[in-house]
């Protein structure tokens, strides 16, 4: 695969540019194969031994960040304007905080059953 041409003394070897390119090429190739097959190899390892969260729980927590994002789209659109700069801002944080609270309620339980 390399393109050599003689030295000049003849008995040495000049690696051109081209085939240095194409040398390296096929080098990173195999090592980005390598490290994907590692990778994948770890991640049925990990996937295997871990239980996944149930579906209610899964669908929970999607709700609660889906419904708080509608929550606040709405209170942009209807409310916000009645409410000072800081009093919207208050209401931002104050339903991120009940978002998170409801997060960690939805997820407390399975967290303590899987926590290694």
């Amino acid at each position: 695969m390399l393109k050599t041409s003689p030295g000049e003394e003849g008995d040495r070897i000049r690696v051109t540019r081209e085939s240095t390119e194409v040398a390296r090429g096929q080098m990173q190739r195999i090592i980005t194969k390598a490290i994907a097959r590692s990778v994948l190899s770890l991640d049925k390892e990990v996937c295997m031994d871990e239980k996944q969260p149930s579906f209610g729980t899964m669908f929970a927590g999607i709700a609660v960040a889906f419904g708080w994002l509608i929550f606040f789209a709405l209170w942009l659109f209807f409310y916000a304007s009645s409410f000072s700069i800081v009093q919207n801002i208050a209401v931002f944080l104050l339903s991120l905080a009940v978002a998170a609270v409801l997060e960690t309620v939805i997820w407390i339980p399975w967290a303590t059953k899987h926590a290694d």
